[in-house]
């Protein structure tokens, strides 16, 4: 599922759900842990942001 966090005001793709603490992770590899009330769904927007990030940093570890 992807949430967009409203204190970090970036979203991310969650991974694991601990308690009211959700982990998140960015397409980057960034991992940060946040309380589920801080965070709502993504909208379509945000998603095809995280996918455009996930296909710059894929480019960018290739090498090109």
């Amino acid at each position: 599922m992807l949430v967009f966090d409203r204190d970090y005001d970036m979203p991310g793709k969650v991974r694991k759900v601990d308690g009211k603490f959700i982990e998140i992770e960015r397409p980057t590899g960034y991992v940060w842990r946040q309380n589920y009330l801080r965070l709502r769904r993504a909208t379509e927007r945000e998603a095809r942001q995280l996918d455009a990030i996930r296909r710059l940093h894929a480019v960018r570890q290739r090498g090109l």
